[in-house]
């Protein structure tokens, strides 16, 4: 998954990418959330032992992160959702055997985010929303219901 944002007056910015990684034979969900605001510069990774819990869901278009820091000290709530409607059909990569868009990414460039800044004692530090949000789901987490663009239609 992958969302990036920017509030309205271009002073608040969010940006999160994740997704199952496999490494030494171990698979793992890994995140890493950045937000910047006037007040705060907060990054979460999993890799620094920060807890990122994610409830991805294609079909229904939404995407939900909670973020807290390794020592507890900050929490970050983020809900991003679109219109279904909105996605690309399939986007084709590069694979082994030549250009497919199976399974692809779908990318909509009109969802909303919602971010909630935490303090360790769960006072809310800040809330904003932004409109116009890129929100993207790829590989498996991708609604299989779509169905793919006929491969003969790419133009490279």
């Amino acid at each position: 998954v992958w969302v990036q944002g920017v509030a309205g007056n271009g002073e608040t910015t969010l940006l999160l990418t994740g997704g199952e990684f496999t490494v030494a034979g171990a698979t793992v969900k890994q995140f890493i959330v950045g937000y910047r605001s006037q007040r705060f510069k907060w990054n979460f990774r999993g890799v620094d032992l920060d807890q990122v819990r994610a409830t991805i869901d294609g079909c229904a278009s939404t995407l939900k992160i909670s973020a807290v820091s390794v020592c507890r000290q900050r929490r970050l709530e983020i809900e991003v959702s679109a219109p279904p409607t909105s996605f690309s059909q399939p986007l084709f990569f590069p694979t082994p055997a030549g250009w497919s868009n199976d399974p692809g990414c779908v990318e909509s460039y009109v969802a909303l985010a919602r971010a909630v800044l935490y303090d360790q004692d769960n006072v809310e530090l800040e809330t904003i929303a932004m409109p116009q949000v890129a929100l993207e789901f790829g590989g498996a987490y991708r609604c299989k219901t779509s169905a793919p663009r006929n491969e003969s239609t790419l133009i490279i």
